[in-house]
């Protein structure tokens, strides 16, 4: 065999349980209840059927027709302005109380325009890339009002709300750094993978697949997550070790990361981070993103880094804060992928031309889909330019909070996953497993689309459930 070819098969090691199936869910499954599960229940049925979603044909239209990207011509001093602009807008808002900050941060509207919208009742405009402006209002009438007026201006082509995306993971506390120490959490550098034997007669309860730990026997495990043996990332790893490889970045688009846990377990693997939040220091509030981090830096060989992009010190993510750090990645040229652990359930003109921006300079999105068990969609995971990832467990079914719908593209673990902060549960968790898988594809060809990925992952997996695509696994 020629060693071209035997590189070949070794890729198909790549991923074991990214699927594809015709599963059908069952109309009584029960409603898997979030932290955030009271704000959820407030604000769910009202944003699911929102008349102001637009469908991504249209959002497409709107970027074909009127040519509206336009990062890569925009200069050096306008993108200098704009996230100087949008730093001295969050530092200022972090002297604030975190209610006043949500207040402000909700009387925000994003606008994309040909020319800068005429409001003025906006106490501050902040123009954007993309002919995108960011525009604040002091109180939330205000903000409708012109809204309002904006939605009849023809010469807009679309209004936005400052929507709030939920990270979409299931546990409340991440580990502090003192108790991962008492803990004594160790992280095992990677070895010869071992296989992880299912018992296929086990009837799992998903209901308690978190603390259940009889249904499966696995033998001695070599890294914190089980993910990285169950999809082969281990072999695909280690051959990817044993060759030259350009270096490829992973942006994660997260609560930042404890960095100097990170690089105390994995040494060199930080590229690089940014602050849209104008912290005073690079902190990691939440542990979102640090346990998101963990799990990349431990999947990938050693020619993929890792560049935290940090948008939120709580477990709400804004989507002006989103769009500016996607909009940094792509202007400075930073990733070659993008971890996107959170979502919402509504569409977002700006949100998505952000995404298609990185999509033309070949950055690939990943998203997650959603902890909520339902199959309405969620954003960004659902875009069509995006890979949507729901999450499934150890016995390879689908973890009982993750959404379902036609968008999911694969599925991956994303139940009871130990990363370098503890253990956590969700489709976030299960983002990082693909955003893993997509990196060493890249690491063979960087020149891989979004299209090429999708259909080398698709070659290369289980098919959970019934033949074929499916709601719950893609």
């Amino acid at each position: 065999m020629k060693k071209r070819s035997r590189k070949i098969y070794l890729l198909a090691f790549v991923l074991i349980v990214i699927l594809v199936g015709y599963a059908l869910i069952s109309k009584n499954q029960r409603h898997s209840k979030t932290y955030m599960e009271q704000e959820r229940e407030e604000n769910f049925s009202e944003v699911k059927f929102s008349e102001k979603d637009i469908s991504e044909t249209k959002m497409q239209e709107i970027i074909e027709e009127e040519n509206i990207i336009n990062i890569s011509d925009c200069s050096d001093e306008f993108m200098d302005n704009y996230f100087e602009e949008m730093e001295a807008f969050n530092e200022k808002l972090s002297k604030e109380d975190e209610k006043t900050q949500d207040e402000m941060k909700s009387n925000i509207l994003i606008v994309i325009s040909k020319e800068e919208p005429n409001s003025d009742d906006a106490i501050q405009i902040i123009k954007a890339p993309n002919n995108t402006y960011f525009l604040a209002y002091e109180t939330k009438e205000q903000m409708e009002k012109a809204q309002e007026k904006l939605a009849k201006d023809d010469n807009i082509l679309s209004v936005d709300n400052n929507v709030v995306y939920e990270i979409s993971e299931d546990n409340e506390d991440f580990l502090e750094a003192e108790e991962i120490m008492e803990e004594n959490i160790e992280v095992k550098m990677p070895e010869v993978s071992n296989d992880i034997k299912h018992n296929e007669e086990a009837d799992i309860n998903n209901d308690e697949e978190a603390n259940n730990e009889e249904d499966y026997v696995e033998v001695q495990a070599t890294y914190n997550s089980w993910g990285v043996q169950a999809m082969g990332l281990d072999s695909a790893l280690t051959e990817a070790n044993s060759r030259t490889s350009e270096e490829v970045i992973v942006a994660i688009i997260d609560t930042g990361c404890n960095l100097e846990l990170l690089e105390s377990k994995f040494s060199n693997k930080i590229k690089g981070y940014h602050d849209v939040t104008e912290g005073e220091e690079f902190l990691d509030e939440v542990g979102h993103g640090t346990h998101i981090a963990g799990t990349i830096a431990e999947a990938t060989p050693k020619n993929v880094k890792i560049y935290p992009i940090k948008v939120s010190r709580s477990k709400k993510i804004y989507n002006t804060d989103i769009i500016t750090g996607i909009n940094y990645v792509v202007d400075n040229n930073i990733a070659d992928v993008i971890n996107m652990s959170f979502g919402g359930y509504s569409t977002s003109q700006s949100m998505y031309t952000a995404i298609t921006a990185a999509k033309n300079k070949n950055i690939i999105s990943v998203a997650a889909a959603g902890n909520d068990n339902v199959s309405t969609n969620c954003y960004p995971a659902c875009y069509d330019n995006t890979i949507s990832v729901s999450a499934c467990t150890k016995a390879l079914e689908k973890s009982s909070f993750s959404n379902y719908n036609d968008a999911v593209t694969f599925t991956a673990p994303g139940s009871n996953i130990l990363s370098i902060n503890g253990t956590s549960n969700g489709t976030s968790m299960a983002t990082p497993h693909v955003v893993s898988a997509v990196a060493i594809y890249k690491s063979y060809n960087k020149n891989y689309t979004l299209e090429n990925v999708i259909e080398a992952l698709k070659a290369n997996c289980i098919d959970l459930g019934d033949e074929g695509k499916d709601k719950n696994f893609g």
